[in-house]
This record gives structure tokens, C-alpha cells and sequence, in this order.
């Protein structure tokens, strides 16, 4: 069973509309991925990388930047 995460959800939503990025942390196994993807599920504006893969990680070491006219 699924359970739904509605008071952290918020917060991390909050929290974006205030900075570019958020990172979840805490204990193994406590539902941080389960947590990030039920974000990026509801909000397809928003992307979760997952640090443990390396591709990953390697997008995010070299970023693209916007183009300026």
C-alpha cells in the first residue's frame, strides 16, 4: 500500500518556490525516492536525479547552460 505523503510534499513544494533545488535527506529505506518520484510523477516540470547512478551524476557535472541572444 501506497502511502500518501501529503505534509512532506508540501514542504518540498514550498521549498521550490523559493530555491532552484531541493535535496531529501534521511535514513536508508525511509521513502526518500519514493518521495522525490511521486513529486516528479504530479509535476513534469520538475526532474529527480538519483545520486547512486552514475549517469546521473555525470548530468549533473556538466549542466546545460541557457543560451543568451
Amino acid at each position: 500500500m501506497l502511502v500518501e505523503r501529503l505534509r512532506p510534499l508540501r514542504r518540498i513544494r514550498e521549498t521550490f518556490a523559493v530555491h532552484r533545488g531541493v535535496a531529501l535527506l534521511g535514513p536508508r529505506q525511509c521513502g526518500k525516492t519514493t518521495l522525490a518520484r511521486m513529486l516528479t510523477d504530479r509535476e513534469p516540470d520538475h526532474t529527480y536525479f538519483d545520486l547512486e547512478r552514475a549517469v546521473d551524476r555525470r548530468s549533473l557535472e556538466a549542466p546545460e547552460r541557457p543560451s543568451h541572444p
